[in-house]
This record gives structure tokens, C-alpha cells and sequence, in this order.
């Protein structure tokens, strides 16, 4: 199996640990009020890619359950968020490559400053994290600690139509002992049809240090708003070149606590 392409799947994984999101890997710069507690569970995220970029004949899957994170609004501009991948399980089967990986993730500690606010939707934000290794189960776990800095950004564009967009630098296990450096870019535009209901359009791309193959998705997703304080996000992104999962479907419920 690639393991720049293995490594591609990893990048991607920590892209999904968004908070107060609205999309699936979209990070916005708006954060908890000061004093609430929000909850966000993926209930399950799935990545499967059965055309890896060397066509060698191995197939991907991979699956998230129960994967949770809890913010704390601390100011006006700043939450803590605290996360934990629950049960992760990795399969690759096929071109001689076969193996099973299963077990508890990660602990991940995220921290959002609100810098600018014009008052009026538009905001920026700093959001650096860091994931426990020693926290994952041994078969999942890396040899280094993880970190990285993402930089959200939103504006609305009219009544019922916003843009969120965010960068992220990642520093990860490359597997062999070192740490390599990733580059992720996310945007997504919402529609608010009024009532419950809304609808978005995503795009994602990422890659090794800039040099290296861009991966890149698309999706669409819906949310509902069920309650007032309880809401389901449901999406599908699929693949637009080699070194891109094929499908990737997630299912995450928000609850403000």
C-alpha cells in the first residue's frame, strides 16, 4: 500500500474534528457563549476508496463511531474544546496489504480565539490543537504527538445564503519516526431555507507540505434543527481525483448542553 497515500487518509481524519461547525469539516470563527456547553458527535464518519492512486488493486475503509466533542464557552471570543475519537477501525484488503486495525483514538485539546468581528457576520478566528498519543489505543496509536493551527473564516452573503472557509496546518506521524507537514483547505456555502431546515455545498483539499498530491472532495449535506437545542447534519462527499477517498458519508448530531 502507498504510505504517502495512507498518510493522505490520517490528514483527512483530523480535518474531521470540527467545532461549531456548519458542515462536516468546515470551521467557523463564531464560538460557545460564555458559560454553555455544546456537544457534537459524529455518530458514524465512513471513508472508502476502492481506486487508490497507484490502481494497485487494494481497497480503503475506514470508520469513525461515537466520535465526541465537548466546548465550553469561556469569554465572548474564546471556548475550550475537548474530544475524543471513541472507536476508530481501519481495513485494507487486497494487493498483498491485507491488515485489520481497531481500538480507542485519541484525547485532542482545541482552544478558539475570536480575533476580529465586525459586528456585522464577518469573523475571524485562531484555533490551534493538540492529540494525545499516549490516550489511543495501541494498535491506532502514533509514535508522536499531533498538533496543527487552524484559521476560520465567515461572512454572510445575504438573508439566507453564507460562506464559511478555513486553513489548516497539520504536523503529523509519518509512520517512520518523523512528523510530516500537511496543508488543508475548506469552504462551504449554506443556504438557510427557513423554518428547520438548511443545506450546504463543500469542498475540501489537502496535501503533503504543498508539494505533494492534492487530494480533493466534494460534498452536499442537509441539517435539521429538530429541536432548539438539538440538531442532526447529514452529509455525502465523494472523491474528484485518485488520491481522494471514493465516498465518504457522515452522520453528526449537535446538542447545546
Amino acid at each position: 500500500m502507498d504510505r504517502e497515500w495512507r498518510r493522505s487518509f490520517l490528514a483527512l481524519t483530523v480535518a474531521l474534528a470540527a467545532g461549531v461547525a456548519r458542515a462536516q469539516f468546515t470551521e467557523v470563527p463564531q464560538t460557545v457563549a460564555p458559560g454553555k456547553w455544546l456537544m457534537e458527535t459524529d455518530v458514524a464518519t465512513v471513508a472508502i476508496d476502492r481506486h487508490t492512486p497507484a490502481r494497485d488493486g487494494v481497497e480503503y475503509r475506514s470508520i469513525y463511531l461515537g466520535y465526541v466533542q465537548l466546548t465550553a464557552g469561556v469569554t465572548e471570543s474564546f471556548d475550550v474544546q475537548f474530544g475524543l475519537e471513541s472507536w476508530h477501525d481501519e481495513r485494507v484488503q487486497g494487493g498483498g496489504a491485507d491488515s485489520h486495525l481497531s481500538g480507542m483514538g485519541e484525547l485532542y485539546l482545541r482552544a478558539k480565539w475570536k480575533f476580529w468581528d465586525d459586528g456585522k457576520g464577518t469573523a475571524l478566528a485562531l484555533l490551534p490543537y493538540y492529540r494525545v498519543r499516549d490516550t489511543a489505543a495501541k494498535h491506532v496509536r502514533p509514535a508522536l504527538d499531533q498538533f496543527g493551527l487552524i484559521i476560520p473564516f465567515s461572512r454572510p452573503l445575504s438573508e439566507r445564503w453564507s460562506l464559511s472557509a478555513m486553513a489548516q496546518n497539520d504536523w503529523l506521524d509519518d509512520g517512520s519516526g518523523g512528523r510530516d507537514w500537511w496543508l488543508t483547505a475548506n469552504a462551504t456555502c449554506l443556504y438557510n431555507a427557513g423554518g428547520r431546515a438548511s443545506a450546504y455545498i463543500e469542498g475540501t483539499t489537502w496535501a503533503q507540505g504543498a508539494r505533494g498530491r492534492w487530494a480533493t472532495m466534494a460534498g452536499i449535506g442537509a441539517l435539521w434543527q429538530a429541536t432548539d437545542r438539538f440538531s442532526w447534519d447529514l452529509a455525502l462527499h465523494v472523491g474528484l481525483n485518485r488520491a481522494a477517498p471514493d465516498w465518504h458519508p457522515v452522520l453528526r448530531f449537535v446538542w447545546e448542553l
